[in-house]
């Protein structure tokens, strides 16, 4: 049973000695009706010893509505925790290929081009200033994007010099893309003059469009003479794009769709968690078009296809454009054999684009196999350039394991009572049973402890995907969340990298991340392409918070969470107490499917079994542990039973407190 929540562990430490307090208190504002405003006294942070912490109260930002309830925190004086930066624009949601035609390919040396000398046959394109921080804007104060007001930025319209088809510009034009963003200014030119390119860009700065574009004038400029496909065989494929996940396959392939409207134009897209036979009817003839011009795929799936649909290998030896995607991702994914074997079904005459943040020693084979030797490299990121994650405000806090869900629900209730009726909010779990889990609890949660601020949160507000919903209906969702105005998106990490959804406000990791790596993938879904306003949120159990080490060198805070906050009397309407948060959170978390909740206590068991470095425990520590949780956290009133080959599989066989079936 989850204990009222009076005392949270909140032992001040931040991750350098230069620190200052600041603390807020919250203000209740609804219609017309004067506000009610709470010094920070009101909320009650408790410490491990279970005093109080507060620091002068914070002037509110002007002109908001809502309720807020914010953490007191101790600024670390390592980072700028309210860096912004300048932000580029946003096309690394995508871009599409469409059929043009370029085949020069002019014999550059694999020199490194630095991100300021972009060629331009015409008229030069300025070159992108390097980001600098400025002074940190009101809280959740939105800040237009500075590629869009900067004078500087180089317009779509000076890619004609570099031989951009008018169509192609229109269509840029049309999707609202007005300025380039350096990775675009930079890489497109030179993918466009035929050569190989290695490029070095963050997620979020335009990555889809600057090798889209290049292949869809190729396409153009090199059409295939018309040849009559049998009916059933497989369509010549004339570009690969290889992805990381589902999602940004899809989105990349949404993005070409749009850039391709109104033309001849043919992609698909075909990933895992589909039916492999409607892949096979997409991609085979049918008396239509005789060839796929853009075939975006997850490297799983094609590979799939390459050793069961007849045909496929055939089909391949038509691609002129390889595209690498968020390469690095893709080795961590472990795909590094799958692409190592892909690539060498693919014709040796063709033009690589390779984008990657990072470029680690274990890339240099795919490199290796996927590039010319005389290729060009442009970096836009820089060995100088702050990286999102050192500029995002991030804070984490620590909490009883058996509060879990009690913490997710209070930061939850932060954000939406700061601002109801425009936050936008990712949760990062564990694994996808945890997600599944505390998506159903917060569905059922929320809406009862927000009832009487005028139902700014309902079950429908509150989203989830995870590898355990089939790839249509995440597909549905992901197209959702990135439409709604406000929501509530819990995922695993299918949605960790490379997906955009645009305006997000705060990023949730509820549970340690696997590592290091992780925590910065999933903290860059906010501050997407520069964008400020967003901040992050890590918490962690108090068995988890080893794992704080491994992030000193960012701007990250320790806060104390006002588990057992209280409204100062006469707050209208009030927000739920302590004792009814946990009874409500307590409630939702025992009504939701036994079947669930047992699965989600085997996922933890098997998640923190892989983490002993962190925690610290024994076998027998690990199992007592999670046999409490399935009480206090998954609402289970007896332990849930596991399969004997479960247990194996752990390695946990004769472990005391396990029950086996």
């Amino acid at each position: 049973m989850l204990s009222a929540l009076s005392r949270i562990s909140s032992r001040s430490r931040p991750l350098s000695s230069a620190t200052s307090s600041c603390s807020f208190g919250f203000r209740v504002r609804f219609g017309n009706s004067s506000a009610s405003r709470f010094s920070s006294s009101s909320v009650a942070m408790a410490d491990s010893s279970g005093s109080g912490r507060q620091g002068p109260p914070r002037p509110q930002s002007g002109g908001r509505g809502g309720a807020r309830i914010n953490f007191s925190t101790t600024t670390n004086g390592a980072g700028n925790g309210n860096g912004n930066g300048n932000a580029n624009q946003g096309s690394g949601n995508g871009g599409n290929a469409s059929n043009n035609r370029n085949n020069s390919r002019s014999g550059r040396r694999g020199k490194k081009r630095p991100a300021s000398a972009a060629p331009s046959p015409g008229p030069a394109p300025h070159a992108q200033p390097q980001p600098q921080v400025a002074a940190a804007p009101a809280p959740h104060q939105a800040k237009k994007s500075a590629i869009d007001t900067d004078p500087d930025a180089p317009l779509v319209a000076t890619l004609a010099s570099s031989g951009v088809s008018p169509t192609t510009l229109t269509a840029l034009n049309q999707m609202g893309i007005v300025r380039l963003s350096p990775v675009q200014v930079e890489s497109i030119p030179v993918a466009m003059a035929g050569n190989d390119v290695l490029a070095k860009a963050r997620t979020g700065t335009g990555k889809t469009l600057a090798f889209l574009v290049p292949t869809l004038e190729r396409l153009s400029r090199n059409p295939t003479a018309p040849t009559k496909v049998p009916s059933g065989h497989v369509l010549p494929i004339r570009s690969l794009v290889l992805s990381s996940t589902r999602e940004l396959a899809n989105q990349i392939s949404t993005e070409c769709r749009r850039l391709t409207s109104g033309r001849s134009f043919r992609s698909e897209c075909i990933v895992g968690g589909t039916n492999i036979k409607g892949d096979q009817r997409a991609l085979t003839a049918n008396g239509g078009t005789n060839m796929t011009d853009l075939l975006v795929a997850t490297p799983g799936r094609l590979w799939d296809h390459i050793e069961n649909t007849p045909g496929f290998r055939e089909a391949l030896r038509s691609v002129q454009v390889l595209i690498l995607d968020e390469c690095d991702q893709l080795l961590d994914q472990g795909f590094q054999q799958a692409i190592e074997r892909i690539i060498q079904q693919l014709p040796r005459e063709r033009q690589t684009l390779l984008f990657s943040a990072t470029v680690p020693p274990r890339m240099q084979k795919v490199l290796h196999l996927a590039l010319k030797p005389k290729h060009e490299t442009v970096d836009v990121v820089g060995a100088d350039a702050q990286a999102t994650h050192e500029t995002i405000p991030q804070s984490y806090a620590v909490h009883r394991g058996e509060d879990t869900m009690p913490a997710l629900a209070v930061a939850l209730l932060s954000e939406l009572a700061t601002r109801p009726t425009d936050y936008k909010i990712m949760v990062f779990l564990p694994t996808a049973r945890q997600t599944q889990f505390a998506a159903e609890v917060m569905r059922n949660a929320l809406p009862s402890l927000l009832g009487a601020l005028g139902g700014i949160c309902s079950a429908d507000d509150v989203y989830e995907i995870h590898s355990r919903k089939s790839q249509t209906y995440r597909t549905r969702v992901s197209d959702q969340f990135r439409k709604a105005r406000r929501g509530v998106l819990l995922s695993s990490d299918v949605s960790a990298r490379g997906m955009d959804y645009p305006d997000i406000t705060l990023v949730i990791q509820a549970g340690t991340p696997s590592n290091r790596e992780q925590y910065v993938h999933r903290i860059g879904r906010t501050g997407r392409a520069g964008k400020v306003g967003g901040h992050g949120l890590l918490l962690l159990a108090d068995y988890e918070r080893k794992f704080v080490n491994n992030l000193s060198d960012l701007p990250i805070t320790e806060v104390a969470q006002p588990l057992a906050y209280r409204v100062a009397s006469g707050a209208s309407p009030p927000l739920p107490d302590v004792a009814s948060l946990s009874r409500a959170v307590h409630d939702a978390a025992s009504s939701v499917d036994a079947e669930l909740g047992g699965q989600a206590y085997q996922a933890w068991l098997g998640y923190y079994n892989g983490l002993g470095k962190i925690t610290g425990w024994s076998k027998p520590q690990l199992v007592s542990t999670a046999n409490e949780l399935s009480r206090s956290v998954f609402g289970r009133t007896a332990v849930p039973a596991l399969m004997k080959k479960t247990v194996g599989m752990m390695g946990l066989k004769g472990v005391p407190g396990l029950v086996v079936k």
